[in-house]
């Protein structure tokens, strides 16, 4: 009945509490493919790896971190009632967005990859902090996306000058040349 996000809260009260986890529980799956959470993140290593790097840049530095920031403005603001239940799974997804890619980082060869394996890992510190709620860990998190953006854009836009300068993003064809 609304698209007015003030008043959402009150109108999917109003809605079968099954229904409105169904709700949740999209805009946790479309959240978490925009923001590369695990286990959604499959797509973002493989695209970074053979994305030119001005579109990784932008991609790392600013799509995928809309994508947490977009999290942590709609979720608590159409769902405060049912808070717990998605601050609880945010913060299981977050704790494996944080292990799992770094595991997966160290068998990386391609530059890139690895950069997209680090962007994972730190959008799950950007989440984990969103799961704690407090305004202290919101304060963190506002922080830690911002410098996310600044450095991995910038990384990314390094990942260019090595591509050109060495005509490879394999870390170990670029250390043999060395």
């Amino acid at each position: 009945g609304t698209l007015n996000l003030q008043l959402l809260p009150t109108q999917i009260s109003r809605i079968d509490p099954k229904i409105s986890l169904l709700i949740q529980s999209l805009l946790m799956v479309s959240f978490g493919i925009e923001a590369a959470l695990f286990p959604l993140h499959f797509w973002l290593p493989e695209l970074h790896a053979n994305a030119l790097a001005p579109v990784s840049s932008a991609l790392s530095g600013v799509i995928v971190t809309l994508g947490v920031y977009a999290f942590s403005r709609f979720m608590p603001l159409i769902f405060p009632t049912n808070e717990w239940w998605w601050r609880e799974t945010l913060f299981i997804i977050s704790f494996f967005s944080i292990t799992f890619p770094n595991i997966l980082a160290f068998a990386q060869d391609n530059f890139k990859r690895l950069l997209a394996y680090s962007t994972i890992f730190n959008l799950g510190i950007a989440t984990l902090l969103m799961s704690i709620g407090s305004k202290l860990a919101i304060e963190a998190m506002i922080l830690q996306l911002l410098a996310h953006a600044v450095a991995k854009s910038s990384l990314f836009l390094v990942s260019g000058f090595f591509s050109k300068s060495y005509s490879t993003l394999s870390l170990s064809s670029i250390k043999r040349k060395n």
